[in-house]
């Protein structure tokens, strides 16, 4: 009986953390790849000025700092992590979390080109896939 309570408390802590509501879950797949060849093709220094965080534990306080400075690769560094699902266009998006997981890109997306209007690999995602 302690057992499950230990259980059903965690649970309930974990369901109603903050961090699971604000964002989508982060997935290794997500961070396994970095950069695609075609956002390389846009601009090859992006590993070096924004690279990809090395694990799922750093995503959530780069977000933070996404939002709060004015940084287009800072931004499209978001987007790009959270965009990963959303390119399939054969995949039709239905769990909440994928909607958020898109919506979160979308958003940065529109960041980014607020912020430099000319960024080319944000160019062309807004106009493909979203």
């Amino acid at each position: 009986m302690k057992i499950f309570n230990i259980l059903f408390f965690g649970l309930l802590i974990i369901s109603n953390s903050s961090i699971g509501d604000e964002y989508p879950i982060i997935t290794e797949k997500m961070l396994n790849s970095g950069y695609n060849k075609l956002e390389l093709q846009y601009d090859p220094q992006l590993p070096l000025i924004t690279p990809y965080p090395e694990n799922k534990e750093l995503v959530y306080p780069l977000i933070e700092k996404a939002k709060k400075n004015n940084n287009s690769n800072d931004s499209y560094l978001i987007a790009s992590i959270f965009f990963v699902g959303c390119t399939n266009l054969k995949y039709k998006i239905t769990h909440e979390s994928d909607k958020n997981q898109c919506e979160l890109s979308r958003n940065f997306l529109k960041k980014t080109l607020a912020l430099n209007p000319k960024h080319g690999a944000a160019l062309f995602y807004q106009a493909v896939i979203f």
